[in-house]
């Protein structure tokens, strides 16, 4: 009979009873599987794939920096964290901060253009 099948025992207040089963573990294999990715994976290339994780959360990938953090640190309980997470990582997520002279050219330009457009209207009727 598999673990899956035998009655987990309780205490009262639902906490695992003394001599009882902890629960229904990991799903039958995964040690073979696990054993298997040990393997096949030198350390080396165990180096290389974190090498480009980095690389890629460097570079602004947020499923990349996700993982990393994921399992420096472990999963964030509050999901708003990992949304601030991705902001902050993606490049794309807020606008590139002006140059002060180009910018102070832009305005220079808008309110030129303001002063033209409204100079315009007053000289003439609305129709």
């Amino acid at each position: 009979m598999s673990n899956r099948n035998k009655p987990i025992k309780r205490a009262s207040d639902g906490t695992f009873a003394p001599g009882g089963q902890g629960g229904p573990g990991r799903p039958a294999g995964t040690g073979e599987h696990r054993a298997a990715l040990l393997r096949a994976c030198s350390p080396d290339d165990v180096e290389a794939i974190v090498g480009a994780l980095v690389e890629k959360a460097k570079q602004g990938d947020a499923p990349a920096a996700r993982v990393l953090f994921d399992r420096i640190y472990g999963r964030p309980r509050d999901p708003s964290v990992m949304e601030a997470a991705e902001v902050i990582a993606s490049p794309l997520a807020r606008p590139p901060i002006p140059d002060a002279e180009d910018f102070a050219r832009q305005l220079l330009q808008a309110s030129e253009l303001a002063q033209r457009v409204l100079s315009g209207l007053t000289s003439k009727p609305f129709q």
